[in-house]
């Protein structure tokens, strides 16, 4: 009987009410009320905690699915190559006790195998971190008696549409979700010895929970430290994110945010890196025509099949309008990058709290004066 669950998260934080809706698919498994095998689809942007919930509650409900219960991570956003729907397939099947002998030789027939092991089962199944919809398919079971738990960046509206998949949508957490997180890390008595540094602190880390988590880990190493001097080395937003790092790639903010900004296509990506020249933290749809856009990027959209990704407020110098198009134009001439063939300036790294795109050269009004 497999047992594959990663570790359980120390210190779990807040989630309560998605909690409570993955609590009640799971109602509709063990009454026997599911028609086919429930999938719970968990998406969000990064660092937002997608994995943590997921293992959180597994943890929680391992025992309701008696027949175990079996992960992998797919790797789908990250520094190297997602795990094809073959390799995790072979892992599941050897976490099933299936001798190497006895399986098909083709990956379909394997599909009919891992299958026919899981009828009549009672498994849970974590997909982490999947890229799309294509690399989760070929891992759902057939067997009413199983759930799913997938979570990915990107949206799986395909597999919501198509295998019925509910949808879990991570924000960034609320007030009181973000402090009990750093009460549970850093300890209720050292908060309340700093009123005001806490909610700060929240504000500085944009209220995701990877940020906040690297803070109280910071917190907690040093624990002679004021929590007002954490709160000062976080307020520069151009080295916001070196503080915002634990020296490897899983945990540092500006990589996991640089994976996401990696797996968008090139119309969206230029539309992200233009959204920087806005000078404000939120921005309405009417502008966006203003952007110099090319006619492609305007046909292709910025939101089409693109990962989820979250832009904290970031204050940048006041920002002149083009007196003809309206179009934004920096105060001053930024640094100039070699441009790919594709158009798209190369990335570089995030400087907020969240994820900023490079800034790039200045808008230029391209309409014909009158």
């Amino acid at each position: 009987m497999p047992r594959q669950l990663p570790a359980a998260v120390a210190n779990f934080a807040g989630r309560k009410d998605e909690l409570k809706a993955l609590d009640g698919l799971l109602g509709d498994v063990t009454r026997g009320g599911a028609a086919t095998v429930l999938i719970s689809a968990i998406g969000g942007t990064a660092g937002v905690g997608k994995t943590a919930l997921a293992v959180h509650w597994a943890h929680k409900v391992a025992e309701r699915f008696p027949d175990g219960q079996l992960y992998v991570h797919l790797r789908g956003f990250g520094p190297t190559d997602p795990v094809t729907p073959a390799a995790a397939l072979r892992g599941f099947m050897d976490a099933l006790q299936v001798p190497a002998g006895q399986l098909p030789g083709g990956f379909e027939g394997q599909q009919g195998l891992y299958r026919s092991l899981l009828a009549d089962r009672k498994v849970l199944i974590v997909l982490d971190n999947a890229r799309d919809a294509d690399q989760v398919r070929p891992l759902l079971p057939g067997s009413p008696g199983c759930m799913v738990v997938v979570s990915s960046r990107s949206e799986l509206a395909g597999l919501v549409a198509a295998e019925g998949a509910h949808p879990i949508s991570l924000e960034v957490f609320t007030d009181a979700e973000a402090l009990e997180l750093l009460a549970r890390r850093i300890g209720a008595a050292r908060l309340a010895a700093e009123p005001g540094v806490a909610k700060e602190l929240m504000g500085l880390c944009a209220r995701l929970p990877l940020a906040l988590a690297i803070t109280a880990a910071r917190a907690s190493a040093r624990p002679g430290f004021a929590l007002a001097t954490l709160a000062a080395e976080l307020r520069d937003a151009r080295s916001r994110l070196d503080v915002l790092t634990t020296g490897e790639q899983a945990t540092d903010v500006r990589t996991v945010l640089s994976w996401s900004y990696h797996g968008l296509k090139a119309p969206a990506a230029r539309m992200f890196r233009l959204l920087g020249l806005h000078p404000g933290p939120d921005i309405t749809a009417p502008p966006l025509p203003a952007l110099p856009l090319s006619p492609l990027a305007r046909r292709a959209g910025f939101y089409a099949n693109s990962p989820a990704a979250t832009c904290s407020p970031n204050p940048r110098p006041a920002a002149t309008p083009c007196t003809t198009c309206s179009a934004p134009t920096l105060p001053s001439k930024p640094t100039q990058r070699k441009a790919s063939p594709t158009g798209a300036l190369p990335f570089t790294g995030c400087s907020t709290t969240t994820c900023t795109p490079p800034t790039p050269p200045a808008a230029r009004c391209t309409r014909p004066a009158t």
